[in-house]
C-alpha cells in the first residue's frame, strides 16, 4: 500500500492493452465493410466498444465486441478479452435468432476443424469467460452428449485463448481469430 509503483505499472499495461484494441477495431471495422455481405445487418451498424473492468473473477479486464448485437433475447457479439495474469480470447456468442439460424452451420464448421485449438461452451452460464473445465471443451474432444447440450440451450459460444506472453503477435492473431471466427458464419447467398 505504500508502494505506488506497481499501480503505475497495471495502469500502463492497461493503456497498452486499450490501444491493442483501438488498433484491432480499426482492422475489425475495415474487414467488416470488406465482407459486409456475410453478416446480418445489425452486426455491421453497431460501432466496436472497448469496455474495462476491475474484477472478473477478482482480476482487471478490458474488452472489445466487435461486431457487437446484444438484444434483450438476441446475441450475436465477437468478444476480444484480455484477463490480466490469464490470456487473451476471442469469443463467437450467438443466442436466441442468431443462434437459430446460425448455431447448427457454426457447430458443423467448428467440429470439422480436426487440429483447430477452438472451444464450445458447455456451461450453461453464457457470462463465464475462463477456460476451466466445466466451462469449455475443445471442438475436437465434444462428445455427443456435449453437442445435444450446446443444441438444446439458446446460446452458443465457441473461443480461442492465447497466451499473454505472445504479446508481441498479439494483434496478428487476435484479427487472424477474428476472421476466422466469423467465417464460421456464412449468410446465404443473395
Amino acid at each position: 500500500m505504500t508502494d505506488a509503483d506497481w499501480i503505475l505499472t497495471k495502469n500502463e499495461i492497461m493503456r497498452k492493452v486499450k490501444r491493442l484494441f483501438e488498433t484491432l477495431q480499426n482492422r475489425q471495422r475495415e474487414w467488416i465493410m470488406h465482407h459486409s455481405n456475410q453478416l446480418p445487418g445489425p452486426a455491421i451498424s453497431i460501432p466496436p466498444k472497448i469496455s474495462r473492468g476491475e474484477n472478473y473473477r477478482g482480476l482487471p479486464y478490458m474488452m472489445l465486441d466487435h461486431p457487437r448485437v446484444f438484444e434483450k433475447e438476441h446475441i450475436l457479439a465477437l468478444r476480444t478479452l484480455f484477463w490480466w495474469g490469464n490470456f487473451f480470447s476471442i469469443t463467437l456468442h450467438l443466442s436466441g435468432r442468431y443462434k437459430k439460424d446460425f448455431g447448427e452451420q457454426v457447430l458443423q464448421n467448428a467440429r470439422d476443424r480436426d487440429n483447430d485449438p477452438l472451444f464450445a461452451c458447455i456451461h450453461d452460464e453464457q457470462w463465464e469467460h475462463h477456460f476451466e473445465p466445466g466451462n469449455y471443451r475443445r471442438c475436437r474432444d465434444l462428445d455427443s452428449g456435449d453437442v445435444e447440450h450446446i443444441r438444446s440451450r439458446h446460446f452458443m459460444k465457441l473461443a480461442r485463448k492465447m497466451p499473454l506472453t505472445d504479446w508481441d503477435r498479439a494483434s496478428e492473431k487476435l484479427f487472424g481469430d477474428f476472421v476466422e471466427l466469423l467465417g464460421l458464419i456464412q449468410l446465404p447467398s443473395r
